[in-house]
């Protein structure tokens, strides 16, 4: 892994074998990132994606251990508890052009991972849902 900063805007590299979502953590608590929007794209080795279900209040996590392009992934950076919070969407293509997507758990690179962080100034807390268990914005 390796990054530069410019002015407000974190360009970051994750390298064959590293892990993408610890990746993002490490740089944003090196920088003190408290308020971020992340966009970029790559490749897997492996991937935990999932879906929440409201109802049961759980993500259905799907795994997988194949090579996916990563078409897009979005996301941003926010606290909760006054600490780091990262929530990620992927979308991935495997060979055949078929397309899937959900929330990020975690992902092995498998060739590279360009990642944009645009750092905002001010911060945004998060709170739990009373209906939906999900940790949304508190502003």
């Amino acid at each position: 892994m390796e990054y530069r900063r410019f002015d407000n805007t974190i360009m970051l590299r994750v390298d064959y074998g590293e892990e993408l979502v610890s990746s993002i953590e490490k740089v944003c608590r090196e920088e003190n990132v408290k308020l971020a929007t992340v966009a970029g794209i790559g490749a897997f080795d492996s991937v935990e994606i999932g879906v929440y279900d409201v109802p049961t209040r759980n993500y259905e996590i799907l795994t997988f251990n194949q090579f996916f392009e990563l078409t897009s992934l979005l996301g941003n950076i926010t606290t909760k508890d006054g600490d780091f919070y990262g929530h990620y969407h992927v979308t991935i293509g495997d060979e055949e052009g078929v397309v899937m997507g959900g929330h990020l758990k975690s992902g092995i690179i498998g060739g590279t991972g360009e990642i944009a962080i645009t750092i905002l100034d001010g911060t945004i807390e998060r709170q739990k849902c009373d209906i939906t268990g999900i940790n949304v914005f508190k502003f």
